[in-house]
C-alpha cells in the first residue's frame, strides 16, 4: 500500500542529491521507500499458524530524511532502470527480480491502490511470466505486508452468469467460506473479476468480513479487462511529474463487448489484485493468467514464502460451476496433492462431477456395503456413458473432447474430491478435504503437499478434537518415533507454536525483535508487522487444551522429562522467569511446562489440565498462583486498556489456582490428613536441594488466601506448640494444663510438662514469651538510662555494659535472620529495617559515649548530642515492641488498620502542604511589610490552622491594615481557617473511616499472614533471648544441641501413618474441580448467565411473535389480492376454470413484499393459505 506522493518531490535539490547517492549505493532498483543496499531484512517467522507475520521495520533512514513520506514512484524507478539498462531498453541481468516482474514492452511494473466505494485495494501490474518469489520480495511482503497463510482457498469456476439450483445456498456458502478463512488465517484466491463465482466471493467478503481480516486476492488478466480499466491501471505508469499512487474505480464504470464476449471489470470487494499482462488485449486473453496463478499457488503451498517456515501450506480448490477451461486447473491441482471441494447445485462441470460420484457411490454401496476400500469408477465404457448422461443434463450446449473426458476420469478417480451440498457446512467440508477421512488420516502415508504438522495445526484451529489422536501419533512418527525423540519434538512444537500462539504479537522486548530481524533473510526489503486477530489467538489457545491433555494421557513420562529452556524453546521465550525458588536456566519437569505456559499467558483451562496431572497439586497450584501474579506485574504493569484486562485475567487465574489449593487441602482435612499434609516435603519443588512443605511454601509465595484458611491456622497452632525443629510426629505442648507452678518447677526439676528445659524453651510459644519479656526489659532499661542520664557519664557503667551486650545479642539475631532469608527479603521487612536502625544507633552511641563523655555534671556539646541521639533512638525501640502484639488477633488487626491509616495520613499531608504553603506565601507579604518581619514569621505558621490555632502575630497585623487591603487579608485568613480546619480535617476523617472499613474486611487475612511470618521467625531465632543468646554457641558445644536428640520418645502414641498418597491427592483434585465449578455456578457469574438465558428466551419469543404477525398480515393481503383478481377476471373466466398464474404470482409477490411489514398486535388467528 503506497502513500500518495507530493507533486514537487523531484524538484527539491536535497531529494535529487539523495537520488544520486542512492543510484551509487543500490544494488537493485527501488520500490516503495526501502533501500535494497541498506540491509533491509525480513523477520523470520517460526509460527506456522501465522501469528507472528513478518516483522515490520522502519524504512531507510536516508530516504526518509530526503523525501519524507513520499514513496519513489515508478517514474523514478523507470529512470534508474533506463540509466542502468541503457537507452536500448535491454534488461540488466544484475537485477533478474525486476526483469521477471516487468511486463512486455514496459519500463517497469506498477504498484498502487484502487479506490472503490467500499474501500481501497492495492494492486500490482506485472508480467504474466513473473516469478512468484520476486513478487513476494518486491510487492507482497514490503508493500502489502501479508502474513504467511495457514490455508489457501483457491476458488475456481464459471465467470458467466451462474444460475444455481435449489441444492446450492449462496448465503450459506458465502458465510461458510469467510468463516473458514477467518478461523484459519487463510488466503482466498479468485480470478478477481466482477462476474460469476468471483462476484459471489467478493460480495461474501463485503458482508461477512467488513474489517478485511482475510486477504482475498484476485489474479486477473490485464488484456481481458475493459479499455477503461486498462487505462485506469496504466495511469500509475505514465511518465508524468505528478505520480498517482491511488486511482479511482469510478473512472472505469461501464461495460464493453468484443463480439459476443463481455470484457471483464475488477470486483470491488477483493482486498488485493495481481494483474497479469502478456502484451495482448481482447477476449483471447481470458485464461492467460492461469499459468501464473497455478505457479503462484504452488509457490505458497510449498512454504517457499520468504521469512516463513519451509513447510507445506495446505491448499484446497473449491469448484463452483465451471466449464471445460476449469478442467485443466483441477487436474493440475489434484496432481500436486491438492484436494477438491465441488459445490453441488451450481451447474455445469461441478454438477457433472457430483452426479458421477453419487452414482458410483450408490452402486459401490449396493455391491458391497461392508467394503472398506475406496470407491472406484468402473470400466471406461461405463464411465463414458455416465459422463455423457451427466453432460446432457448439466451442459447440454457443450461438447467434451477425449482429452476432457480423460481429465474428468482422473478427477473422479483421484479420491481427493469432497462434495459440498446444501445440507453441509462449508468449513466442515473444507476441513474434511484437508485432513481426509479416518482411513487416510490413519494411514502412515500423508499427502505430499501438506505436512502432518500443518494438518494438526488446522485441526486445532478449527477445534476438531476427533482428529487429535490420529494426527498426534502421525506427528510423533514423522518426527522420529519413540526411539529417536519423536515425542519430545512433538511436545516442543505443540507448546512453542500452539500453547504460545500469538504471544509474539504483544512482545515488548526490543532486544528479541532485533534478534529476530538479524536472523531474517538478507537482501530483501523490510516488511510491515502483520498481527493475528485476538479472536483467533484465543480460539487456538483454547482448542490446544484437549491436545495437551492427549499428550499427558499418552506421553506423561516424556512431558515430565521435557527440558524447558532457551535451547529447546528458543529465545527469548524459552526461559522461565519466575524466580521465587531462585532463577533457573532450565526446568526438566512438568512443573516447568506449567510455569512456562503461565508466562505465555495460556488460558486457564489449559493450565488446569496440566495442573491436574501434577504429583504435588497443592504445591503446583500455589506456584501457579504466584507465577500468574508475577507475570501480571512484569508484563502488564502499564496503564493501557489492554494491559489492564490482561492483568485482571492473570489475577483471576491466580485466585482460582489458590482457591483450588484450598479446596484440595480442605478435602484432605475431612479425612484427617489436611493439616498433616501441609508438613509433607515435596522434592519436586526444591530450594538449594531441600524440599519445601506447603506450610512454608505458601508463606514464601505470599498466598494470603491459602494462609488465612482454617486448616492453615490449625497448622500454625500446631507449629506454635511444637519444639523446633518441627516434625509432625513430635509431641506438642498442652497449654490447657500448663500452669505457673509448672513453669516455676523448672528451677529444681529442669523440666516442664515432660519437656526438658531446652525443649521447652525451643517451643515457639515459649520463645515468644521469653523474647517478648526480654524486649520489654530492654526497652524499659534503655528508657530508664536515657531519662536519668546514665549514658553520658565518663567511664563504663553496669547499665552501659548491659545495654551494649543486649545490643550485641539483638544484632546477632538479625545476622542469623539475614543469613537465612537473604538480603533482599530481609530488607523488605519493615521490622528488620527498624531493628537494624535502632541497634546500630545504640551501639554506635554507646561506643562514642565511652570515648568522649566526662564525669562533669554539666553536659558538653558532644554529650548533649549523644543524649539527643539516645532519646530519638527510643522511638523506634518502643515502636518495635508492637511486633510482639502481632501475635494477638485483636491487636494484630488493629495494627494493620493503624498502618493503613498512616499511609492515608502521609498522602493527606501532601494536600496540607500545598494549601498551607500556598496561603502562607499569599498572606505573609500582605501582613508583613519589612523583610525582617517576614523572615521572623516564616512560612510554616499556616500549618497550625489545621488544629484550629491562628497565628497571633498575623491576627494582630490585621488590625493595622486599612481599606481594601484589610478586607482581602481577612478573607484570605478566614478562608485558610475554613479550608484547613474544616474541609481538610473532615476529609481526613472520611478517608480514615473508609480505610478502617476496608481494612476490617481484609485484616483477618493479612493478620493471619503476618502471624505466620512472626511464628516462622522463631525457626531462625536463638533459643535464648538476648543477651543470653550470646552464650548459646557455647551451650551447644556442651552437648545441648537441638536436632540431634533422639526423637523416638517424642512421637505420637498412636503410631499411625499420616502420609497422603497419590490416590488421595487425585481424588481431592477431582472433588476440588467439582466444588469450584459449583461455586461458580451459584455465584454472580451464574446469575449473569441466567439473566442472559432469560433475555435470549424473551428474544426468541418476540421473534416468533413477529413471524406470526407477518404471516397474518401477508395472508390478509393475499386474500385481498385474490379477491380483487377474481373480480377482474370473472367476466372472462369460466366458473370451473383454475386461477390465472399471473394472479398467483401477483399474490406471491405481495407475500414477498410484506415479509417485514410492521403491524400492531392482532387478536385474529393466523389464516392458512387455501
Amino acid at each position: 500500500m503506497l502513500p500518495s506522493s507530493n507533486s514537487d518531490s523531484f524538484l527539491d535539490p536535497d531529494k535529487e542529491e539523495a537520488e544520486r547517492n542512492l543510484r551509487k549505493s543500490s544494488t537493485a532498483p527501488l520500490t516503495g521507500s526501502s533501500e535494497r543496499s541498506g540491509g533491509a531484512v525480513h523477520a523470520s517467522s517460526s509460527e506456522p499458524l501465522g501469528q507472528a507475520g513478518h516483522a515490520g521495520q522502519a524504512r531507510g533512514t536516508r530516504l526518509r530524511k530526503a523525501v519524507g513520506s513520499v514513496i519513489f514512484s515508478n517514474y523514478f524507478r523507470g529512470n534508474l532502470r533506463a540509466e542502468e539498462n541503457g537507452q536500448n531498453g535491454h534488461p540488466n541481468h544484475e537485477h533478474p527480480e525486476e526483469v521477471s516482474l516487468t511486463p512486455f514492452q514496459r519500463s517497469s511494473y506498477a504498484a498502487a491502490e484502487i479506490a472503490f466505494d467500499g474501500g481501497t485495494s492495492p494492486y500490482c501490474l506485472i508480467s504474466h511470466a513473473s516469478e512468484p518469489e520476486d513478487l513476494f520480495d518486491w510487492v507482497i511482503l514490503p508493500e502489502w505486508g501479508l502474513r504467511t497463510p495457514n490455508l489457501i482457498l483457491s476458488i475456481m469456476g464459471g465467470a458467466g452468469n451462474m444460475i444455481a439450483s435449489e441444492k446450492f445456498d449462496t448465503m450459506c456458502f458465502s458465510k461458510g467460506l469467510v468463516e473458514a478463512a477467518t478461523r484459519t488465517c487463510a488466503w482466498i484466491i479468485t480470478g478477481g473479476t466482477a462476474s460469476g463465482v468471483m462476484d459471489i466471493v467478493g460480495k461474501a467478503m463485503q458482508k461477512h468480513d467488513k474489517q478485511r481480516q482475510v486477504p482475498c486476492i484476485g489474479i486477473s488478466p490485464f488484456g481481458a479487462l475493459t479499455s477503461k480499466w486498462r487505462n485506469l491501471l496504466e495511469k500509475q505508469m505514465q511518465e508524468t511529474p505528478v505520480k498517482q499512487t491511488k486511482v479511482d474505480a469510478a473512472d472505469a464504470q461501464g461495460t464493453e463487448m468484443e463480439g459476443k464476449i463481455t470484457l471483464a471489470a475488477l470486483q470491488d470487494n477483493h482486498s488485493h489484485f495481481i494483474i497479469c499482462d502478456n502484451g495482448k488485449v481482447g477476449k483471447d486473453t481470458f485464461g492467460t493468467e492461469i499459468p501464473f496463478r497455478t505457479q503462484f499457488e504452488d509457490y505458497v503451498a510449498k512454504g517457499s514464502m520468504p521469512g516463513a517456515l519451509k513447510a507445506p501450506v495446505p491448499r484446497v480448490m473449491i469448484l463452483v460451476n465451471g466449464g471445460k477451461i476449469s478442467l485443466k486447473s483441477l487436474v493440475e491441482a489434484i496432481r500436486t496433492g491438492c484436494p477438491l471441494v465441488v459445490c453441488q447445485g451450481t451447474g455445469r462441470i461441478a454438477d457433472v462431477i457430483c452426479k458421477i460420484l453419487d452414482v458410483t457411490k450408490d452402486r459401490s454401496c449396493t455391491a458391497d456395503s461392508d467394503s472398506g476400500s475406496e470407491l472406484s469408477v468402473g470400466q471406461d465404457a461405463e464411465f463414458t456413458l455416465l459422463l455423457k448422461a451427466a453432460v446432457e443434463d448439466f451442459m447440454p450446449k457443450e461438447t467434451l473432447s477425449q482429452e476432457d473426458v480423460n481429465k474428468c476420469h482422473e478427477i473422479v478417480t483421484s479420491g481427493k474430491v469432497e462434495i459440498y451440498s446444501v445440507n453441509d457446512r462449508l468449513e466442515d467440508v473444507i476441513l474434511r478435504a484437508v485432513l481426509g477421512n479416518n482411513r487416510s488420516i490413519s494411514s502412515p502415508i500423508s499427502t505430499p503437499s501438506t505436512g502432518v504438522w500443518q494438518q494438526l495445526a488446522l485441526a486445532v484451529q478449527w477445534g476438531c478434537k476427533d482428529y487429535y489422536d490420529a494426527l498426534g501419533r502421525r506427528l510423533i512418527q514423522d518426527k522420529g518415533g519413540h526411539e529417536h525423540g519423536g515425542p519430545a519434538e512433538a511436545i516442543r512444537l505443540i507448546f512453542q507454536e500452539l500453547v504460545a500462539f500469538g504471544w509474539r504479537n504483544t512482545l515488548r522486548d526490543e532486544k528479541s525483535e532485533k534478534l529476530s530481524n538479524s536472523r531474517s533473510f538478507s537482501g530483501r526489503r523490510q516488511t510491515r508487522q502483520a498481527k493475528t486477530p485476538i479472536s483467533i489467538v484465543k480460539n487456538v489457545r483454547e482448542n490446544t487444551g484437549p491436545l495437551v491433555e492427549w499428550l499427558l494421557q499418552h506421553y506423561l513420562k516424556q512431558m515430565d522429562q521435557f527440558e524447558v529452556s532457551e535451547r529447546t524453546l528458543g529465545l527469548p521465550m524459552g526461559k522461565v522467569h519466575w524466580k521465587s525458588l531462585g532463577l533457573k536456566e532450565s526446568w526438566k519437569s512438568l512443573e516447568g511446562l506449567l510455569l512456562w505456559s503461565i508466562e505465555q499467558e495460556a488460558p486457564s483451562s489449559l493450565l488446569e489440565i496440566i495442573w491436574s496431572y501434577m504429583e504435588d497439586p497443592v504445591h503446583a497450584a500455589l506456584a501457579a498462583a504466584s507465577a500468574c501474579r508475577e507475570t501480571a506485574e512484569r508484563e502488564h504493569g502499564y496503564a493501557s486498556y489492554y494491559d489492564t484486562l490482561a492483568k485482571k485475567e492473570l489475577d483471576d487465574a491466580a485466585d482460582r489456582f489458590e482457591r483450588l489449593a484450598v479446596l484440595v487441602v480442605e478435602d484432605l482435612a475431612q479425612t484427617g490428613k489436611g493439616v498433616e499434609y501441609l508438613f509433607q516435603e515435596s522434592m519436586r519443588w526444591q530450594v538449594s536441594g531441600q524440599g519445601r512443605t506447603c506450610f512454608k511454601f505458601a508463606h514464601e509465595l505470599g498466598c494470603k488466601m491459602f494462609v488465612s484458611a482454617t486448616f492453615y491456622r490449625l497448622a500454625v497452632d500446631l507449629y506454635w506448640i511444637t519444639p523446633v525443629p518441627f516434625h509432625i510426629t513430635k509431641r506438642q505442648l498442652n497449654t490447657k494444663i500448663l500452669s505457673w507452678w509448672d513453669i516455676l518447677g523448672v528451677l529444681w526439676k529442669f523440666q516442664v510438662c515432660g519437656f526438658s528445659l531446652w525443649e521447652f524453651l525451643s517451643i515457639p510459644s515459649s520463645q515468644a514469651w521469653t523474647h517478648g519479656v526480654s524486649r520489654a526489659a530492654f526497652v524499659g532499661l534503655y528508657s530508664y538510662a536515657v531519662f536519668y542520664r546514665l549514658l553520658t557519664f565518663g567511664g563504663i557503667s553496669l547499665v552501659e555494659a548491659l545495654l551494649f551486650f543486649w545490643g550485641l545479642g539483638l544484632g546477632y539475631v538479625e545476622i542469623k535472620q539475614l543469613e537465612s532469608n537473604g538480603f533482599q527479603a530481609h530488607i523488605n521487612d519493615f521490622w528488620n529495617v527498624l531493628d537494624a536502625l535502632h541497634i546500630t544507633v545504640l551501639l554506635g552511641a554507646l561506643i562514642l559515649g565511652v570515648a568522649f563523655a566526662d564525669r562533669n555534671e554539666e553536659l558538653n556539646e558532644m554529650e548533649h548530642t549523644l543524649e539527643i541521639t539516645h532519646a530519638m533512638n527510643l522511638l523506634p525501640c518502643w515502636i518495635r515492641v508492637l511486633q510482639v502484639l502481632q501475635l494477638s488477633e485483636y491487636f494484630g488487626t488493629l495494627l494493620i488498620t493503624i498502618f493503613g491509616m498512616a499511609k492515608d495520613a502521609l498522602k493527606f499531608f501532601i494536600l496540607v502542604v500545598i494549601f498551607c504553603f500556598g496561603f502562607s506565601c499569599a498572606i505573609t507579604p500582605i501582613l508583613f511589610h519589612s523583610g525582617v518581619e517576614r523572615d521572623e514569621q516564616g512560612l510554616t505558621w499556616a500549618f497550625w490552622t489545621i488544629v484550629g490555632n491562628l497565628d497571633e502575630k498575623a491576627l494582630n497585623k490585621l488590625t493595622t491594615l486599612g481599606g481594601g487591603t484589610r478586607f482581602v487579608a481577612v478573607v484570605l485568613v478566614y478562608t485558610l481557617a475554613l479550608v484547613c480546619n474544616v474541609l481538610l480535617v473532615n476529609l481526613l476523617i472520611a478517608v480514615m473511616n473508609s480505610t478502617y472499613e476496608k481494612n476490617q474486611a481484609v485484616s483477618q487475612t493479612q493478620w493471619a499472614y503476618n502471624r505466620v511470618e512472626a511464628v516462622l521467625e522463631f525457626d531462625h531465632e536463638s533459643i535464648l533471648p538476648p543477651p543470653l543468646n550470646l552464650l548459646e554457641p557455647f551451650l551447644n558445644c556442651s552437648g545441648n544441641t537441638i536436632g540431634h536428640e533422639d526423637d523416638s520418645h517424642l512421637r505420637g502414641n498412636d503410631g499411625l501413618d499420616v502420609s497422603v498418597t497419590r490416590r488421595d491427592l487425585k481424588d481431592a483434585q477431582q472433588r476440588a474441580f467439582l466444588a469450584i465449578t459449583y461455586e461458580e455456578d451459584t455465584g454472580e457469574s451464574a446469575m449473569l448467565r441466567a439473566e442472559l438465558a432469560e433475555l435470549r428466551r424473551r428474544n426468541q419469543d418476540l421473534a416468533q411473535r413477529n413471524k406470526d404477525l407477518e404471516t397474518l398480515a401477508a395472508n390478509y393481503l393475499l386474500e385481498q389480492s385474490r379477491a380483487n383478481g377474481a373480480v377482474q377476471v370473472a367476466s372472462e373466466t369460466p366458473f370451473n376454470a383454475p386461477a390465472s398464474p399471473n394472479v398467483a404470482a401477483a399474490g406471491a409477490g405481495l407475500v414477498r413484499r410484506t415479509r417485514r411489514l410492521t403491524t400492531t398486535p392482532l387478536s385474529a388467528p393466523v389464516v392458512n393459505d387455501g
